[in-house]
């Protein structure tokens, strides 16, 4: 049976990302759910990345404050803790030769101040980002001067805080003014506009 953390007057979720640096499958985390439970925590996303022999997962801690006592006892478990959750990032080069050549450029002296780790695996490399410091669309940009137009993936590790995507999304599209909470709603509804004036 699933367990959940008790709540009490006056609680807060707090989002953090964990890093465990070893693969842990979902379906023999058992030791973990307990581990989080008992510091008022709840896994809400869990990844495991294989080449790089870690797990990301994305949880809420129920607290009083900050969450800092939590985070304090999750990284005596094993984990390393983020608060908020930071940017994690599979990076795949269309060549995969071109991983070495991006890692060095990342943790390198000329690679972004957000730039948090960076861990290459054969064929790719895993990118963790502190988008505070650096944003998102920033990084992705430096990853393409890199490559110089030989083209990646990139795939999310943890899952986009709400402001992070809001800002990557306002770059993208040119809107500065997009608000985190009505991306979808903006753009779904100027898509009905001008498909019912073609019509």
């Amino acid at each position: 049976m699933k367990r959940t953390p008790m709540r009490k007057k006056g609680d807060v979720d707090t989002a953090a990302g964990l890093r465990f640096d070893v693969a842990i499958e979902r379906a023999g985390a058992a030791t973990t759910d307990r581990a989080l439970v008992c510091v008022s925590a709840t896994a809400t996303s869990w990844k495991i990345h294989a080449e790089s022999h870690r797990t990301y997962v994305r949880s809420s801690l129920t607290a009083s404050g900050s969450g800092a006592p939590q985070a304090v006892a999750l990284a005596a478990a094993g984990a390393r803790v983020s608060v908020p959750p930071i940017v994690a990032l599979d990076v795949r080069p269309a060549r995969a030769a071109d991983a070495p050549l991006l890692a060095r450029a990342l943790a390198g002296p000329g690679g972004p101040a957000g730039i948090r780790d960076v861990a290459a695996y054969d064929g790719g490399l895993v990118v963790e980002l502190d988008d505070a410091v650096t944003p998102l669309a920033v990084a992705i940009a430096f990853l393409d001067a890199t490559l110089a137009g030989r083209g990646r993936t990139v795939v999310p590790l943890l899952p986009l805080e709400d402001g992070t995507l809001a800002a990557f999304a306002s770059g993208l599209l040119g809107d500065v003014a997009l608000a985190r909470d009505r991306i979808m709603e903006t753009y779904v509804n100027e898509a009905g506009w001008a498909q019912a004036a073609r019509s």
